[in-house]
């Protein structure tokens, strides 16, 4: 694998910012219309069947696409061999779903699941096909190509998805939105993408993609039982509604740091692959990620927390008040979610998936003795238990940059040097966006106001520290528009 040059980064990372940005704003933007036309039992339908269709796409890639993108040479032996495997993951899990349907939904005690799982499964065989062409455009850097693609996929699935809500549908618009989404980026990737699979299967290069897989496979399997493990106790315990609201205070965080950093994740993997074996160049490129990531990500969050009341109501109206605090809680989980990505990214990179593996079964297990705490010795309060699931985090966050610290010299101390004086900064002004709550003015007023006094208290702060990220990003984007050649590598 030839080394990803700082032209090449550049140019992948900021078009597949521009893909993330504006495919989640056009689907946020949806979200916006959808969430007045339905009703919050509506989302809490869906957030179930996404708890299980989490788990069948875990196998279906089965940490393969990492492999294709890590891997230093690859051929179509190894794409066919993927594509194979992914179909037959496809097919059988659907099985499993479609008989396991009723069970399911007598657990939630809610018919209408069987139905709609039965259904929405379809969508495991279109990500089995889309899954690795995508992992060819991953590879390539071909994010241009994906940006457009995603974006038209976006733009007519929730366009269908209104029509089908504003007839009454119900749940059944957020189904028929993810298939039709899938459906249309398959097609439109089988159209524009200038790549054929041959269906032939190779064991031995099955055997070779496994080993690093395998690893891949079981920590994605922890993760998710760590990361949907609240869902599916707030379906059960509290009631489907519930499950309604944390979904909805859970989506913009979410959205905001897991979207805005899987756009740079995507060009990690492949750029952290190719330098495995140059530590002392590593550590360069891994800390100024992660001063960036903290510089963008940290502030964005605690606005997100001070301003979670105003932007509930306006966007969403005020019979999802009850997501207010969800989403100040779910705003400072995500606050780690980045860094504690980065270093799993690095991980992979580093040929060190295993000790992934034990990060993820330290989180989940973080997690089991909150839940232990939040139903046996506080009485089942959805908001202390996404109080310990930030604790839970930050605990990780730890642990992942102890782990790498050795491989790349870069150790807990310096990490912190990267990342605290951001949260410090984020705080600040954070705080000075929460006093503006208290002003009596309309919603759409308070919200817009609390929106520039962020950005410019967060400017000051920046200028007033001398930090040179914000003239970096500057910096970088100018790069990106010019499309200036022949620069040096990172």
């Amino acid at each position: 694998m030839n080394k990803v040059t700082k032209g090449q980064f550049a140019s992948s990372a900021a078009w597949k910012m521009l893909e993330t940005f504006t495919s989640k704003f056009i689907a946020f933007f949806i979200s916006i219309i959808l969430a007045r036309l339905l009703m919050p039992e509506d989302y809490g339908i869906i957030a179930i069947t996404t708890v299980f269709l989490s788990l069948t796409d875990i196998f279906i890639q089965g940490g393969f696409n990492t492999a294709l993108v890590r891997k230093e040479k690859v051929d179509d032996e190894d794409y066919s061999t993927t594509l194979i495997f992914s179909i037959a993951m496809a097919t059988g899990l659907y099985v499993i779903l479609y008989f396991c349907a009723p069970l399911i939904a007598a657990y939630y005690e809610k018919d209408i699941l069987i139905n709609v799982l039965r259904v929405i499964g379809i969508v495991l065989f279109l990500q089995a096909f889309s899954s690795v062409r995508v992992a060819k455009i991953t590879r390539d850097l071909e994010f241009r190509l994906l940006c457009k693609l995603n974006l038209i996929a976006c733009f007519l699935s929730g366009t269908l998805g209104i029509i089908i809500a504003y007839f009454g549908m119900g749940v059944w618009a957020l189904v028929i939105q993810q298939i039709s989404q899938q459906a249309i980026l398959n097609i439109l990737m089988f159209i524009k993408l200038d790549f054929c699979f041959k269906l032939k299967w190779s064991s031995n290069r099955f055997k070779e993609m496994f080993s690093f897989s395998f690893f891949v496979l079981l920590s994605a399997l922890i993760y998710y039982l760590g990361d949907n493990i609240t869902n599916v106790l707030a379906g059960k315990v509290y009631s489907v509604e519930i499950l309604g609201y944390l979904n909805k205070g859970d989506q913009i965080p979410r959205q905001v740091s897991v979207y805005t950093f899987s756009a740079l994740s995507s060009v990690l993997l492949p750029t952290f692959a190719s330098r495995q074996n140059d530590p002392v160049e590593l550590k360069k490129i891994v800390r100024r990620i992660v001063r960036m990531s903290s510089f963008v990500i940290m502030p964005m969050m605690f606005a997100l927390c001070a301003c979670a009341e105003s932007l509930i109501i306006v966007l969403f109206s005020d019979k999802w008040v009850p997501s207010v605090e969800i989403q100040k809680w779910s705003s400072i989980y995500y606050c780690t979610y980045p860094i504690t990505a980065i270093f799993t990214q690095l991980l992979y990179g580093l040929k060190k998936s295993n000790k992934r593996v034990a990060l993820e079964t330290i989180r989940l297990v973080l997690m089991l003795y909150a839940l232990y705490i939040t139903i046996s010795i506080t009485g089942g309060n959805i908001y202390e238990l996404m109080m310990y699931r930030v604790i839970a985090s930050v605990i990780v966050m730890v642990i992942a940059i102890v782990m790498v610290a050795k491989a790349i010299n870069y150790h807990f101390i310096d990490a912190m040097k990267d990342i605290v004086p951001y949260v410090i900064g984020a705080i600040a002004m954070g705080t000075i966006v929460y006093f503006i709550n208290y002003m009596t003015v309309p919603y759409i007023i308070k919200l817009c106001i609390q929106g520039i006094v962020g950005v410019c208290v967060y400017i000051v702060i920046s200028k007033l520290f001398r930090w040179k990220e914000l003239d970096d990003i500057l910096t970088f984007l100018k790069a990106f528009v010019k499309r200036k050649n022949g620069l040096n590598d990172v």
